[in-house]
């Protein structure tokens, strides 16, 4: 049940974002609207262009949520979580390996005090019975 709604959400962020990217119609748009830039050429007054996409971060962003949602009941909230953030951090930090696993444990701890700890919340146990 953690899973679906993990999925759910993971569904609607990513239409969401998807749909942010996509240029809008300029029918009735004004300038200066988020998401455009003005573009100071020879496009004439008001030109406006629309922001990049970074697909190598939307792509694998979305991929490693699916996997996320679609590993959770499997291998368990704590160790997918982990697996998550270091993979994460991997990707998109710039910083030593021990660093990232130190990161993600640390992390992952702490989301197990909290939530196990002190608010008494059952976790989807996994492969790992954690």
């Amino acid at each position: 049940l953690v899973a679906f709604f993990i999925a759910a959400l993971s569904v609607v962020l990513l239409a969401s974002s998807l749909a942010r990217m996509v240029p809008a119609r300029r029918l009735g748009e004004r300038a200066g609207t988020p998401g455009r830039r003005k573009e100071g050429g020879s496009g004439g007054a008001g030109a406006e262009q629309a922001l990049p996409v970074a697909w190598k971060v939307v792509l694998p962003t979305a991929a490693a949520i699916v996997a996320y949602a679609a590993l959770l009941d499997r291998v368990g909230f704590f160790a997918t979580t982990f697996l998550f953030v270091l993979g994460f951090s991997y990707a998109f930090a710039r910083s030593k390996p021990l660093q990232l696993l130190v990161a993600a444990a640390g992390f992952t701890a702490a989301l197990y005090v909290i939530f196990v700890g002190l608010f008494r919340v059952p976790a989807p146990p996994g492969i790992a019975g954690f």
